[in-house]
């Protein structure tokens, strides 16, 4: 069979950070590999995109089409195996005209079943390591998978924010014309320059599902145009339109091209000068096809992943709005199009009607399977019946059972979780989600879904295992090195040159700094891995408030700054972990600290809090009441909207971070996430605005009922 071209060049993609680059570079040098990569397999063209190349201008003088050949045939050899583990290293005799003589592979599945893998090339094939010579870089390619799972989180997260977002707003504005501006004010990004919305035509229920003759402009937007003309024109269905629902998502550049497929029409989104490319997306569902979103750029570059993420998610989304607008003028479709949208769906859906009861309005056959109820009728019956029926053990239930029954359907919160259950004499991991499902301000009821993550957690925890091993094993060497190195500092005191003296406290320095990064590196691990151990004592929060300002004393006094505290002295005693605790309050004091402005204020303050209604309204879901909430705040630039959700991610850094060069490793706020959640609390950061600027730190803890 002959081999297929891929045209698309070796260079690192926009998902490339600074961490993999980083740690590509370390695994190049400790390897001596003469080129190396990252590649992750792309969701859209199903071919390997390089998320990073080490060194960057390794590309100059490669040929790009044979080496992204190479790679397509690992990842189908990956897809195929499908394990969760990583595979390697593999080595391999490559083709010289590749322009290397031999290759090494690690290869791995990323969640979701998306194949990825590092490989490094050498131009003579005597050249390649061993594990002997290099026996950090299995350590190293674990780093690159997280890094790369942190990254794909990170995009699932700001992706099923924006749409959910859209989602909402398109809601309450179904027509053409509102889903074409809910998309420009909610999605778009300023690269797009316009936005049309076509549907097949002429639709008849005798006809549904075609032949139709022409796709009309039903709504459009033109970037400083607010009011085109074009709604209404027909446009003739030329053969790449019509073949649009086979071929997906198809982005064109050549505008030849473009007016060929639009036989030399001149709509304005189409034959604008400013247009750089023009991207297709078909709206239809199984055979029915409903409409094509026409969406250009004015951009030099091609959209992101996360950007036709995004627009493949709203295609489907306006798919299933459109068809049931039309499947509510033909009834005897309603209930079967409705249960081919849901069993479509791979996680397991719940709907449930806004009544006393919660009575269950509709479910998927995923559901069904998944929690072994194929041969029960589950329609009909109230929300707690449906628990009873459910594999859970006794604890779950009850938590679920408090978690889904006091949410208040007035506030129209989402909330989240996991819970662990065996079922047909497996154990499986789930993660649940709820949000409620209302139309203008009208409240329909809460959908619920859960997501089997089994294997996830289990690669975590092997993940963490490792991580907690070899972290444990460098602390020791670092203890020592930084005990001879205050040893030489105290031993000698004034006989030490200058010199001498200055590269000693540089490597006691560096020790202390390592020294705390491997103890939070282990303290992450053992959180992810359930080994995380509380020693729960009675005590006043204020104590360990006082305790920890008093420690930074000399920190926040060099950078001439104050502490205010605000304490109540008439909280109760909480069961806490004294040590955790303080960890967790030093963490957050001393970036408040650290990214504070200089001479500025920090306040540090608590109080107790009753019932929800008293918490912030920042406060996450799922924050339980009673409990002592624990603010600390300060005068920096605060950390934007954009960032809220990444910051608690392990080694995430703020933009703002990263350029200002601050020292860390962005490890500190996860693991303080692990600790207040181990106590049953949660801990949150609001968003700087111009009205409250700063850093806004907050966690709570649950008092203890007798």
């Amino acid at each position: 069979m002959a081999e297929e071209t891929i045209e698309s060049p070796i260079e690192p993609t926009n998902v490339a950070d600074a961490r993999l680059l980083y740690t590509l570079r370390n695994l190049s040098q400790q390897t001596s590999a003469d080129m190396a990569c990252v590649y992750v397999r792309s969701r859209d063209t199903q071919q390997p995109q390089l998320v990073a190349v080490y060194p960057e201008n390794a590309n100059q003088t490669t040929d790009n089409t044979r080496v992204l050949n190479w790679l397509q045939e690992r990842l189908e050899r990956m897809a195929a195996r499908g394990s969760r583990s990583i595979s390697g290293p593999t080595f391999y005799s490559l083709d010289e005209n590749i322009g290397f003589a031999g290759g090494v592979l690690w290869s791995m599945l990323l969640p979701g079943d998306v194949p990825a893998g590092v490989v490094l090339f050498y131009k003579q094939r005597t050249a390649a390591f061993t594990p002997e010579s290099a026996p950090e870089a299995d350590v190293l390619v674990e780093l690159i998978q997280t890094t790369l799972e942190n990254q794909l989180l990170v995009e699932r997260l700001l992706t099923t924010e924006a749409i959910a977002t859209t989602a909402q707003a398109i809601t309450r504005n179904p027509t053409p014309r509102g889903i074409v501006h809910v998309l420009r004010d909610y999605l778009f990004e300023p690269n797009v320059s316009s936005c049309t919305l076509l549907l097949y035509g002429p639709s008849s229920p005798e006809q549904p599902y075609g032949p139709f003759e022409y796709v009309e402009v039903a709504a459009l937007w033109v970037q400083g145009n607010e009011a085109p003309g074009a709604v209404g024109d027909k446009i003739p269905l030329t053969d790449f339109l019509v073949g649009l629902d086979r071929t997906g998502i198809v982005t064109i550049t050549d505008k030849d091209q473009i007016a060929e497929i639009f036989q030399g029409r001149s709509e304005p989104p189409v034959t604008a000068e400013t247009t750089v490319s023009i991207t297709f997306i078909p709206l239809h569902a199984e055979q029915r096809k409903l409409g094509i979103l026409v969406i250009t750029s004015n951009a030099a570059d091609a959209y992101t992943a996360y950007q036709l993420r995004s627009f493949q998610l709203v295609a489907e989304f306006l798919t299933m709005i459109t068809l049931t607008d039309l499947l509510q003028r033909q009834s005897d479709d309603v209930e079967r199009g409705r249960a081919a949208l849901l069993d479509a769906v791979t996680d397991g859906v719940v709907m449930v009607r806004n009544d006393q009861a919660a009575s269950v309005l509709t479910v998927n056959q995923q559901f069904l399977s998944m929690f072994g109820l194929q041969e029960r009728p589950v329609e009909g019956l109230s929300l707690a019946k449906l628990m009873e029926l459910m594999p859970l053990p006794a604890t779950t239930r009850r938590e679920l059972g408090k978690a889904w029954q006091t949410t208040d359907a007035n506030r129209r919160e989402r909330r989240e979780g996991e819970f662990h259950m065996i079922h047909r004499g497996s154990a499986y991991d789930v993660e649940w989600y709820s949000a409620p499902v209302y139309k203008d301000q009208e409240f329909l009821g809460r959908i619920y879904t859960f997501h089997d993550v089994t294997s996830k957690r289990a690669s975590e925890r092997l993940r963490s295992e490792l991580l907690s091993r070899i972290s444990h094993e460098l602390r020791t060497p670092l203890t020592s090195i930084s005990g001879f190195a205050q040893f030489i500092l105290d031993a000698t005191k004034d006989d030490l040159p200058d010199l001498a003296r200055e590269y000693t406290e540089i490597i006691l320095s560096s020790a202390r700094h390592l020294t705390i990064l491997f103890r939070d590196m282990i303290d992450l691990a053992r959180a992810n891995a359930g080994e995380l151990k509380l020693h729960l004592t009675s005590d006043n929060l204020n104590d360990r408030i006082i305790e920890s300002v008093a420690k930074l004393e000399m920190q926040y006094k060099q950078r001439k700054q104050r502490v205010i505290m605000s304490l109540n002295d008439d909280l109760p005693d909480i069961d806490l972990d004294n040590d955790r605790i303080s960890q967790v309050l030093t963490n957050l004091i001393y970036n408040a600290i650290k990214y504070g402005p200089e001479g500025g204020e920090i306040r540090v303050s608590n109080r107790l809090i009753s019932s929800e209604s008293d918490l912030p309204k920042s406060a996450p879901p799922q924050t339980y009441t009673p409990c002592v909430l624990v603010s600390v705040l300060d005068r920096g630039v605060g950390i934007p909207e954009t960032e809220v959700d990444k910051i608690f991610i392990p080694f995430y850094r703020t933009r703002a971070t990263r350029a200002q060069q601050v020292e860390g490793a962005g490890l500190g706020l996860a693991v303080s996430r692990g600790i207040i959640e181990l106590h049953g609390g949660r801990i949150w950061v609001e968003p700087a605005t111009r009205r409250q600027p700063g850093g806004r730190f907050y966690f709570t803890l649950p008092v203890t009922q007798n």
